[in-house]
Formats: C-alpha cells, structure tokens, sequence
C-alpha cells in the first residue's frame, strides 16, 4: 500500500514495468507483483471481478511489492468509491471524453477542500497503523490518477484536459 510516490519516482526517471491482469485468479497478480513489475493495472472494466475479488487481487499486488492500480467500469462515484477504499495506489479512469469530465473524476478520487472523495480509508492506512493526518497530507500527491483518452473528440480537446 502506498507505493505512488515511488511509482512516480520510477516513472521519472524511465524505468517502469507494468503488468495487465484480467484473469479471476489472484495467485496471477501476485505472480507477476513478485517477478519485478512496479505496477499491476487490474482491469475491473473488462475484467471478471466482483469487490471481494477485486480486493484479493489489490492486496496480492500489494504482497508482491507492486503498485496495485485498477481500471474502474465508468466514472460515476459508485464506480470508484469502493475501489478507492480498497487502498489503491492508482486508479485508471477509461472513456474521458472532456476537461468537464476529467475534472469530475479527478475530484472524485480527491478528499475535500480540493475534491468530492468520501472518507472511509480502512485498508489505505493499513487499519488505522498509518497517521491519518499524513496520509491525508499526502494522499493528494502519492495517489496516481490515470485517465483515458479513448475517441478522436476527446483527442482533440486534449489541451483542454491536460490544463487541469
């Protein structure tokens, strides 16, 4: 858990490994986790997974040593708001189509003043091991936020989503 800031470390410097996963079985994400990759990208948009499934493979990513980053199924809060108090370190947003929807998103994963996020952080401060005033001091920066640019209109309002 919390494995974003040296995520974005590697990511800097060039030298980042990831892994797709879209199987049920979490013993492939560990697997892999294990093998060196930095990060493993569980797929809940096309993947077979329910929450409680989901959450095995988060935490046989985290068992591994990689970064656990899952591709959520839409961007409405009901679609990120589980996988966020799973203690992700990123989350992949597909189908953004503009800056009104990038900043919705993003404002979803964020906690308030800068965002919408609810608080129920269980897992992502290791059931209350970590501070809670440093993990929201640092949750804003240590957190990755991915989303998808996946159709030539939201191509070409690019500059727009990338401005936020």
């Amino acid at each position: 858990m919390n494995r974003g800031p040296e995520f974005r470390t590697r990511l800097k410097s060039g030298s980042v490994l990831g892994g797709h996963v879209f199987l049920n079985d979490p013993a492939v994400t560990e697997a892999l986790a294990r093998y060196g990759y930095d990060f493993i990208w569980i797929d809940a948009e096309h993947g077979p997974f329910d929450k409680q499934n989901l959450l095995l493979h988060v935490m046989a990513a985290n068992a591994g040593g990689a970064a656990a980053f899952v591709r959520v199924p839409g961007q409405q809060m009901q679609d990120l708001k589980y996988v966020l108090e799973m203690g992700i370190d990123g989350i992949i947003i597909p189908q953004v189509m503009d800056e009104v929807e990038a900043r919705n998103v993003l404002e979803l994963c964020l906690y308030p003043p800068e965002g919408t996020r609810g608080f129920g952080p269980r897992r992502a401060i290791a059931y209350n091991h970590q501070d809670l005033k440093t993990y929201l001091s640092s949750s804003r920066e240590s957190f990755v936020r991915i989303i998808q640019i996946e159709h030539i209109s939201a191509v070409q309002r690019i500059d727009a989503i990338l401005s936020l």
